[in-house]
């Protein structure tokens, strides 16, 4: 939605990149040269060891002070997570993340800081297979005969129709560029995914269809401008770390795993006037 308002408050939308810009540099810099060296040290207790509490602690500790870093799981990583046990000599699957964006450069510059090797990751293959209904099929494959569709929708690619309902409004966009953002806003605003296709004559199967194979059958209850608004962006560039993408998270454990407690599962904070306590079993 924000993106969406920065086209029609443009002076705003140009303040708040700039900010943004200002604000993503200066972690950029912290991420390449480091935090300033500290001459006070502090005692610094961080809850779990996702990327997130991994970054937040190497930091610190670059930066000269004390880190106590709590992990409920006995690895690290969060969400990352690469699967290698049971699996074919040489392949791994992962669990969580699979992906980044080239355009997310902390990401990217911690990637780079540690000298991982990356490969192009290819979000669509057309002749993998999926099961719909029991079915195996190619994405590439005809699956009207797995809904019910009407006769006119019958026949047609899921994104043909998709893209004849969505082309007026990127047409009036592109004829009258803030105002005709402000007609979609007045008109749309308050919509739903479903709503849109609902409004536009789709039916049940037909939209049961598009949910299924466009990946979005758990979003079809969120903001339709939203999904409009990435409809029409351009698809960035991704890549995934040579052999697993827990690569990364495990890269930080050398500088860690000093303050590193693993099992360790907090139950409960405690903030006073000049004190924070933090209860947590101890599996150690």
């Amino acid at each position: 939605m924000l993106s969406c308002l920065s086209g029609l408050f443009s002076s705003l939308g140009g303040l708040l990149e700039l900010r943004t810009d200002q604000t993503k540099q200066r972690i950029l810099n912290i991420a390449t040269r480091g935090l300033a060296p500290t001459r006070r040290k502090t005692h610094v207790l961080i809850a779990g060891a996702g990327i997130a509490g991994l970054v937040a602690a190497y930091e610190l500790r670059r930066a000269g002070h004390r880190v106590t870093l709590l992990e409920a799981r006995n690895r690290v990583g969060g969400r990352i997570y690469t699967a290698r046990d049971g699996i074919a000599k040489g392949l791994t699957a992962e669990v969580g993340a699979m992906r980044i964006p080239t355009n997310h450069e902390l990401t990217m510059s911690y990637v780079r800081r540690f000298g991982l090797k990356t490969a192009p990751f290819k979000n669509d293959n057309p002749n993998a297979y999926t099961f719909i209904r029991a079915q195996r099929r190619r994405f590439s494959d005809p699956v009207d005969d797995l809904f019910d569709l009407e006769s006119d929708e019958r026949g047609k690619k899921i994104g043909s129709l998709l893209d004849r309902d969505l082309a007026p409004l990127t047409q009036l966009i592109v004829e009258q560029g803030d105002d005709g953002w402000s007609q979609i806003l007045d008109r749309w605003e308050r919509a739903s995914l479903r709503d849109f296709l609902v409004e536009h004559g789709w039916s049940d199967g037909a939209i049961e269809m598009f949910g299924i194979l466009s990946r979005h059958e758990s979003l079809m209850n969120t903001s339709f401008l939203e999904f409009f608004q990435g409809s029409n962006d351009v698809p960035l560039p991704m890549v995934r770390i040579v052999d697993g993408m827990d690569r990364l998270p495990n890269k930080f454990l050398p500088e860690l795993e000093p303050s590193l407690r693993y099992g360790a599962v907090v139950r409960r904070l405690e903030q006073g006037p000049d004190y924070v306590r933090v209860h947590y079993d101890n599996a150690g």
